[in-house]
């Protein structure tokens, strides 16, 4: 699906994935073909507290708060 929705995008898009199950987020850092994406894990939602500590650990996924992905929405629809 990832891959398909990259496909999809212009050029210079960026591809953001943001998600609240861990688990997901390894396997999206597992997976050939997925590495532009920038992963990012809810600090609230279905995941625990050693699951945010291993996503802090992880160079590849940000954890991020309520206000953090508000931001990131608000700069995108400014920069649209």
């Amino acid at each position: 699906m990832l891959t398909d929705l990259a496909a999809a995008a212009a050029p210079s898009a960026r591809l953001v994935f943001v998600e609240d199950k861990m688990s997901t987020l390894e396997k999206v850092c597992a997976a050939e073909g997925l590495e532009t994406w920038e992963l990012f894990l809810v600090d609230w939602g279905y995941n625990t507290a050693a699951e945010r500590a291993r996503a802090v650990d992880n160079p590849r996924i940000n954890l991020i708060s309520v206000d953090d992905f508000v931001t990131m929405l608000r700069d995108a629809a400014v920069a649209a």
